[in-house]
């Protein structure tokens, strides 16, 4: 399945999860064109084995044109949204693994609108832009920036 530098790349999204990070996707399409035939059933069999959860979502139920796959490791992706589980209360975002993975594909959070839960998404995800910061250093990163504008909701 994955054989090459470049297809280690694509696939590297789902391949850190629960390594260097708590979750990840891929849009399907890009499982199929890079991954070949049995690419699917591959990475279904990787994540069961790893004890990882999964959704596939088409694109009725979220933003990526073909669909995703979404991949979390349970017990990281809980430690995350346990840490920062006021914000995403006061956000209104689940705190639970599966109901937090099902609210984030339904619903886009804009940095503009709600920047620390913009950030915490990201913390989840495994975002290099955020990784060895606090939340507050993040937070101040973007309130400094002068191409960052908020939104009052």
């Amino acid at each position: 399945m994955i054989t090459d530098k470049l297809t280690n790349a694509i696939f590297s999204d789902l391949l850190y999860v629960g390594t260097k990070k708590p979750m990840g996707y891929l849009p399907l399409s890009s499982i199929e064109f890079y991954g070949g035939q049995g690419a699917f059933t591959d990475l279904i069999h990787w994540i069961h084995a790893n004890n990882y959860h999964c959704r596939c979502y088409d694109q009725q139920f979220c933003s990526i044109l073909s669909g995703a796959l979404f991949v979390w490791d349970e017990i990281m992706l809980g430690e995350v949204l346990n840490k920062y589980k006021d914000i995403l209360i006061e956000s209104e975002i689940p705190i639970e693994p599966e109901s937090f993975v099902n609210y984030i594909i339904k619903n886009t959070i804009h940095s503009e609108i709600n920047l620390p839960a913009y950030i915490v998404i990201g913390y989840a995800f495994g975002d290099k832009r955020f990784a060895g910061k606090t939340l507050e250093q993040n937070i101040a990163v973007y309130e400094n920036d002068p191409a960052y504008v908020k939104i009052n909701k």
